[in-house]
């Protein structure tokens, strides 16, 4: 009989209390000293004669994880636009955002709602670059930011965890719900953050693209390395000259180069997907070299004129030259971009994979019997080193080409 009864009304602030005017500056600055400092408010009244009339204003905080300004920064280093649209008030969203460092300089631009919905498409297309914050917003709003992303060609992740986040999330490309969100927010998302850390969007995006990194590394590894072999086997053909390798030999190379360095490029890290019809005809290029390379040694052109000698075809040296070439440029596709020098460290297992596929080389050059079925019985230690020198062009070749391609992309 004598409870009090207690009314929750969700909006803005000053949109639900009414305030007297005069303690209306007071309450006033309160809020905006509040919000300043990265406070979310709710404001309280007592009803008298159907009258709210103000009574006190509760604030709290919910502070960044220590991993989102490091996260933010990633984002902005790999040209990812984080534009954050929120219902709360542009003092409390500024405040936050200044915190982790989506703020960068004064040419940043920050709407209501309101204005951002009453914006023409054109206006929007201009301040894209610089618009950070978009506050008090409505589902509606959210919906057309996302509508207009998509109609620029943009990639869009919405992430949000509350049911006015639901059509945002949908309409997305990819739509990620905070564990701690309601049950239709993350029934609608694709991917859901148990433990409400940005920082776990970040890793998802890296590993993303370190696997399609990965996949463009064993596409053009496999693609120079056959394309190689094909234009060795094709220049036989058509000089009329007998094929340079029998089955032992084809089954040998495949064995060593398509499959174990193939496998293992898999386990690159931290790799940038950057990859563009360039890495296709970096790839080509380096085909060309290994295939006009071992015919070149095949027929003992190299030889003949740095060694003044008059042998005939040599499949053997062919061979070997193929394996050495092929396993240094595996070493090139540990990274698409950055200098073998620099990134080896990321994939031992195709350093150790490499070193391990010499040595069954060196073996069967050296074992008379293995020796008989490979036909590789007439290369001795000289001729493999010279061979092993000239496969490192493939090396010089695609570092080159990595400089190139960091000049021009």
């Amino acid at each position: 009989k004598n409870a009090t009864d207690i009314y929750i009304s969700n909006g803005a602030t000053t949109d639900i209390i009414n305030i007297t005017d005069t303690i209306k500056n007071e309450i006033s600055d309160k809020i905006k000293c509040l919000s300043e400092n990265s406070f979310r408010i709710i404001g309280c009244c007592v009803q008298i004669d159907n009258k709210n009339i103000f009574h006190s204003l509760i604030s709290f905080i919910d502070p960044p994880r220590n991993t989102v300004e490091e996260s933010i920064k990633w984002c902005q280093n790999e040209n990812i636009n984080i534009i954050v649209i929120t219902g709360d008030s542009l003092l409390t969203t500024k405040s936050i955002c200044n915190e982790v460092g989506i703020i960068e300089n004064s040419k940043e631009v920050f709407l209501s709602g309101i204005e951002f919905y009453n914006m023409k498409e054109m206006e929007f297309q201009e301040i894209l670059p610089h618009l950070k914050i978009i506050y008090r917003a409505e589902p509606k709003h959210k919906l057309r930011l996302i509508s207009l992303l998509k109609k620029k060609g943009e990639y869009v992740l919405m992430c949000g965890d509350g049911v006015n986040d639901v059509l945002a999330i949908k309409a997305s490309d990819f739509g990620v719900g905070m564990g701690s969100g309601t049950e239709i927010c993350k029934e609608t998302s694709d991917c859901i953050i148990k433990d409400d850390d940005f920082s776990k969007i970040v890793e998802c995006i890296q590993e993303g693209r370190t696997g399609l990194h990965n996949v463009f590394c064993i596409l053009k590894y496999l693609l120079s390395s056959n394309l190689g072999e094909l234009i060795l086997i094709g220049l036989c053909y058509f000089n009329n000259i007998k094929p340079c390798f029998n089955s032992y030999q084809l089954m040998f190379i495949n064995m060593l180069t398509d499959g174990l360095p193939a496998c293992f490029l898999c386990f690159n890290k931290k790799g940038k997907c950057k990859a563009n019809y360039f890495t296709i005809i970096r790839g080509i290029l380096i085909g060309f070299y290994i295939g006009i390379g071992g015919f070149l040694v095949y027929k003992n052109t190299l030889q003949n004129i740095f060694y003044n000698t008059k042998v005939k075809e040599n499949p053997g040296l062919a061979l070997t030259f193929i394996l050495f070439s092929e396993m240094v440029n595996s070493l090139n596709n540990i990274d698409l971009n950055e200098s073998i020098f620099l990134t080896y460290q990321n994939n031992f297992k195709v350093v150790g994979c490499v070193v391990m596929c010499v040595s069954i080389l060196i073996g069967a050059i050296k074992h008379g019997r293995i020796c008989g079925y490979m036909g590789i019985e007439n290369v001795d230690v000289s001729e493999a080193l010279f061979v092993l020198s000239l496969s490192f062009g493939v090396l010089v070749i695609d570092e080159i080409m990595k400089v190139l391609n960091r000049l021009l992309y």
